[in-house]
């Protein structure tokens, strides 16, 4: 069944297949496993629950949609719009998405370990009691972003922007934080033992809440 993506659409994500115009020639997009549906408009649908794992999604608008309890997982979502996306509970394992924008997107329980979200800008974003292990974060944009109880363990944040962030009770031992902006951010309980700290400097055990080691930065 091919459907024109007129504004604003909504469908079941039930349905077998859906067709968006973009620009003069209409894109056909199967949705489902290893799915090729690259710069396909799909804002405003409810897709929860969907199996997209493997599929070529890069630069999809999925701005607005739900994706929630969504089976993700290997798809490639670089350059994707995700803009007030519902994902809660997605499973993302080992996605890329690489300068994805993720602004104000619900991630609350999601699976991204392993992803890639380098230059990805989530401002905003919702990402409490998340799984982010391994995930690599290299120059992302999380700044207002609620990461409380999440899961970060050993992820690359080098240069990540978490200014004003919220990460209450993250576990991010092992991380790598060199170079990360920290102002105004809400770290209460969070375990940073092992982290590289942001100037480079490794965090010791017992490192709750701030970096403690011979040459770290605790405020």
């Amino acid at each position: 069944m091919k459907i024109h993506c007129a504004y604003p659409a909504v469908v079941a994500f039930a349905l077998a297949s859906a067709a968006c115009s973009l620009g003069k020639a209409p894109v056909a997009c199967d949705l489902g496993p290893n799915a090729s549906c690259r710069g396909v408009d799909m804002s405003l649908r409810d897709l929860r629950g969907i199996d997209l794992s493997g599929a070529d999604l890069r630069e999809v608008n999925l701005e607005h949609s739900v994706l929630a309890g969504a089976r993700l997982g290997g798809a490639d979502l670089r350059e994707a719009s995700l803009k007030y996306a519902d994902l809660r509970g997605a499973d993302l394992r080992g996605a890329k998405l690489d300068g994805a924008q993720l602004r104000r997107a619900a991630l609350d329980g999601a699976l991204l370990a392993g992803a890639n979200l380098e230059g990805a800008d989530a401002t905003g974003a919702r990402i409490a009691l998340a799984d982010l292990q391994r995930a690599r974060l290299h120059g992302a944009v999380l700044r207002r972003a609620d990461l409380q109880g999440s899961d970060l363990e050993d992820a690359r944040l080098g240069n990540v922007d978490l200014e004003d962030a919220r990460l209450h009770h993250a576990n991010m031992k092992g991380a790598d934080l060199r170079g990360a902006m920290l102002t105004d951010a809400r770290l209460a309980g969070a375990h940073f033992d092992g982290a590289m700290w942001v100037d480079g400097s490794s965090c010791g055990p017992g490192s709750f809440g701030v970096c403690r080691g011979p040459s770290s930065v605790a405020d």
